[in-house]
């Protein structure tokens, strides 16, 4: 059966959330943008303060894929993973922000069994810097 018309305010871009998740907009810069998430991230108690996260001298690197890597860090004592984009050209940057505005637009939203339970975000709107903090799931 086909959707009716008026189901497009279910739309994830029809949200004013989601239109702020959406990091490849023309009309607004990247800090901009990374500012709008920084105030939703404190309306929705996501939002990681860089306090809160505690490095140790020499990061224990998880993982690199394409658009990112994973580093073992503390959150509030707690061993997490920190992924966070991997390059920083200009345009892969961007590119790497839209895919971890995604990720985040997501994961803020989900709590499943059988996904990393994800803690929070670090935004740092003037060095364009976006950090996920996620469970740590050790191996075996």
């Amino acid at each position: 059966s086909e959707r009716p018309e008026t189901d497009a305010t279910s739309l994830a871009t029809t949200t004013q959330t989601a239109q702020a998740f959406n990091l490849s907009k023309r009309d607004l810069s990247i800090k901009d943008q990374l500012e709008q998430l920084v105030d939703i991230g404190l309306q929705e108690h996501w939002l990681v303060q860089p306090g809160a996260l505690q490095h140790s001298p020499t990061f224990q690197v998880l993982g690199c894929g394409s658009f990112g890597m994973t580093l073992v860090t503390h959150y509030y004592g707690a061993e997490v993973v920190l992924k966070v984009p991997r390059d920083s050209r200009d345009t892969a940057k961007a590119k790497s922000l839209i895919v971890s505005g995604h990720e985040l637009r997501i994961l803020r939203r989900v709590h499943h069994p059988n996904i990393v339970m994800f803690y929070g975000a670090y935004i740092d709107p003037r060095s364009s810097e976006i950090a996920l903090v996620l469970e740590y799931v050790r191996g075996r």
